[in-house]
């Protein structure tokens, strides 16, 4: 504690650093200036068109996938419902009468 109080009575309190007047308000405009230009090259402005027309093209893929999918269990649907259909016109007798034909 002594020293403490010794060294404030030789130094005082004043720390030795003192900020310019305005530095704050001007700390922005002066950091900005200070910085290096980027220069904007061509596929850093094209990059969000080439994502977009990318994704385009995964999700229209997709749907035609998706499409032509459908359309083959559509198509089998149909084949087996007309096979189905066939079987359900013959009765007892028409059975019959093809088992025999066919031994």
């Amino acid at each position: 504690m002594e020293e403490e109080k010794l060294l404030i009575d030789r130094f005082g309190k004043d720390a030795g650093f003192r900020v310019p007047e305005g530095y704050f308000e001007e700390f922005a405009a002066r950091m900005t200036a200070a910085l290096p230009r980027k220069k904007e090259t061509l596929w850093v402005r094209l990059r969000p068109l080439a994502v977009a027309a990318s994704m385009f093209g995964v999700i229209a893929g997709a749907g035609v996938w998706i499409g032509n999918n459908q359309r083959a269990v559509v198509q089998q649907q149909t084949l087996t419902a007309d096979s189905e259909d066939e079987y359900i016109i013959f009765d007892n007798d028409d059975i019959y009468a093809y088992l025999t034909d066919t031994q």
